[in-house]
């Protein structure tokens, strides 16, 4: 039969991952933010930062307005170059949850379009142990006016966000 070129469709990639709740361990700035912030962002969050001096913070809000994300995934192999696969077009969606006495613990999943696979050189990060992960406990968890405040041991919220491909003949994968 031969070499035929491919006759795949649009080639998507999904990416799901976790990490721990934490801040920074100093002031919020629109140049200081929390680790989480990009996956937040990506999981149709817009992020409104407060630079008042003593009190900075960063909310996160649902919005409709998407802010797509490119994603490398990367798999380092010893003693050459490591193994990268872009995704494009990513959007995601999160899920928080904790018990009691743990770390909060943030799920995320992303959904994009596979652009590239390819060999690169690459130069490892750097594991940040401060500040330590905060545990759950303390919360001041309170249903209602009457000061109601249940014993919980786990929580969980989930941002419910849909992530399929969209077809489309005008991208250069197929899909956004």
């Amino acid at each position: 039969m031969g070499r035929a070129p491919s006759v795949l469709g649009p080639l998507t990639a999904r990416l799901d991952f976790s990490m721990f709740l934490r801040g920074r361990g100093s002031a919020y700035g629109n140049a200081a933010r929390p680790e989480c912030d990009l996956c937040l962002r990506g999981a149709r969050l817009a992020a409104t930062v407060d630079n008042t001096s003593g009190t900075e913070s960063i909310t996160y809000q649902p919005t409709d307005t998407e802010e797509v994300m490119t994603i490398y995934v990367v798999v380092d192999v010893p003693g050459g170059n490591a193994l990268s696969a872009q995704m494009v077009g990513c959007i995601g969606t999160g899920r928080f949850g904790g018990r009691a006495g743990e770390p909060m613990r943030m799920d995320f999943t992303f959904m994009g379009a596979l652009q590239e696979r390819a060999d690169i050189s690459y130069t490892g990060g750097t594991l940040q142990t401060t500040p330590q992960f905060p545990t759950l406990k303390s919360a001041g968890f309170q249903i209602g006016s009457t000061n109601y405040a249940p014993r919980i041991a786990e929580i969980a919220f989930d941002l419910g966000n849909p992530i399929i491909p969209i077809p489309s003949i005008n991208s250069a994968q197929g899909v956004v």
